[in-house]
C-alpha cells in the first residue's frame, strides 16, 4: 500500500492508471481528470492517494482530498463536492478491491464517498469493512442518465413521442424561416480550445446561468478546471463540440467527450437570445442522431437526471453515497458533527416553514 500527497506520484504513473480506468470505461476516473481537479480545484496539500500495487504492478487506487473541515474532516473523492459526476474506486479484480477498502478504513478518518455506482462491488465491499461501533450510511442520490444505441437512428427516432419529433422539426422550420441553419461538430485541437471555450461560455451565461452567476464565466475554479481538462481531452482527440448556428449566430453549444464508444455530454448552453426557438433541444436532438450515424454505442448526460432528458427514453444510472465512519476518535467526531449539521438543517427548514 502507498499512501502519497505527491501529484507527481499520479503523472509519472498516468499509463497504470488509465489502465485501471478502462475497466470501468468511464473517462472521467482517468488521470487527466484527476489531475485537472487537483491542480485547479484543490490544494496540493489537502490530496491523498492511496495506491495498491501487487507485483510492481498497479492494482488498485483512490483519488482522495481532504475537505475543508480541518484533521478530522472526512476525505472525499476528488473534484466531487464542486463537479459532482459520477465516480468510482479503481480496482483490477475483487482481490485487489479488497486490499483497496483494507486501507481505505485503515486511514482511520471518516469517508464521504458520493455518487458511486449502485452496482459497484465497492459499496457492498465498504458497508462491510467497518466494524462496530463504526458506521457506514448508504444513501440515494441523484442518479444520470443515458441513450443506449443499437441500430439505425431512423428506428430510434419512431420511438420518441411524436410530440418531441414534431417539436423539433417544426421549431426548425421555424428558426430556418428568419437564418440559415446549421449544425457543426468540431473535434478541437489544443491550440482551438481557448477561444471556442470562451464562445460556449459566453453562451452560457447569456441565460440564467448568468443571472444567476452559477456559469463557467462566474466561477473561476470550474473554469480553470474545464480549460484544463478540455486541453488535455483535445490532445488525446476526444473533445467534441457541437454548434447550432442561427445565421451568424451562435444559438446553442455543447461540449462532450468521445471515449469507450460513446458520447459524454459534459456542458450544454444556449444563447437566451433564441429561447422561444428551444436551440438546446434543437441541438441535442442533432447531437443524438450524430452519435447514433457515427456507429457509437450510447450517449451519456451526465450531472443529474433532468426532466428534459427522459423525453429521449433513456436508461437510468442509480448512483449511491456512502458515509463511513470509522471505529476511531477522528471517525466518532465526524459522526457527531454531522449528525449536529443535519439536526440544524432540520431545525431551520422548520422555521421557515412556520
Amino acid at each position: 500500500m502507498n499512501v502519497t500527497r505527491d501529484i507527481g506520484w499520479l503523472r509519472e504513473r498516468r499509463d497504470a492508471w488509465n489502465a485501471l480506468a478502462r475497466l470501468a470505461a468511464n473517462p472521467l476516473l482517468e488521470a487527466d481528470w484527476i489531475l485537472s481537479t487537483v491542480d485547479t480545484l484543490h490544494r496540493e496539500r489537502d490530496f491523498r492517494l492511496i495506491a495498491i500495487e501487487r507485483d510492481g504492478r498497479l492494482c488498485a487506487a483512490a483519488p482522495l482530498v481532504a475537505s475543508a473541515q480541518g484533521r478530522l474532516g472526512p476525505l472525499e473523492l476528488a473534484g466531487m463536492a464542486t463537479l459532482y459526476e459520477p465516480g468510482d474506486l479503481l480496482f483490477e479484480d475483487d482481490a485487489a478491491l479488497g486490499l483497496l477498502v483494507s486501507a481505505l478504513v485503515r486511514q482511520g478518518r471518516p469517508l464521504l464517498l458520493a455518487r458511486l455506482p449502485a452496482a459497484s462491488p465497492a459499496v457492498a465491499r465498504i458497508a462491510g469493512a467497518v466494524r462496530r461501533p463504526g458506521l457506514v450510511l448508504t444513501r440515494q442520490t441523484a442518479s444520470a442518465l443515458a441513450i443506449p444505441i443499437a441500430g439505425a437512428w431512423e428506428a430510434f427516432e419512431q420511438t420518441l413521442s411524436s410530440r418531441l419529433t414534431s417539436n423539433v422539426k417544426r421549431l426548425s422550420r421555424k428558426a430556418a424561416r428568419a437564418h440559415p441553419v446549421r449544425t457543426e461538430v468540431l473535434s478541437p485541437t489544443p491550440a482551438d480550445v481557448p477561444d471556442l471555450f470562451q464562445r460556449f461560455m459566453e453562451v452560457e451565461a447569456s441565460g440564467w446561468k448568468g443571472r444567476a452567476a452559477s456559469s463557467l464565466m462566474a466561477r473561476a475554479p470550474l473554469r480553470a478546471f474545464f480549460t484544463r481538462y478540455l486541453t488535455c481531452a483535445a490532445d488525446a482527440g476526444r473533445l467534441r463540440l457541437s454548434m447550432l448556428w442561427f445565421g451568424d449566430r451562435l444559438a446553442a453549444a455543447e461540449i462532450a467527450l468521445v471515449a469507450y464508444d460513446r458520447w459524454w455530454q459534459l456542458k450544454i448552453g444556449y444563447d437566451d437570445a433564441c429561447a422561444d426557438l428551444y436551440p438546446g433541444l434543437q441541438l441535442t436532438y442533432a447531437s443524438v442522431r450524430h452519435a447514433f450515424d457515427t456507429g457509437l454505442a450510447g450517449y451519456e448526460f451526465l450531472g443529474s437526471a433532468a426532466e428534459w432528458e427522459r423525453r429521449w427514453n433513456p436508461d437510468e444510472r442509480q448512483f449511491v453515497t456512502l458515509a463511513v465512519y470509522p471505529p476511531t476518535i477522528s471517525g466518532a467526531v465526524g459522526l457527531g458533527a454531522d449528525a449536529t449539521r443535519h439536526a440544524a438543517r432540520r431545525i431551520i427548514k422548520a422555521i421557515r416553514r412556520s
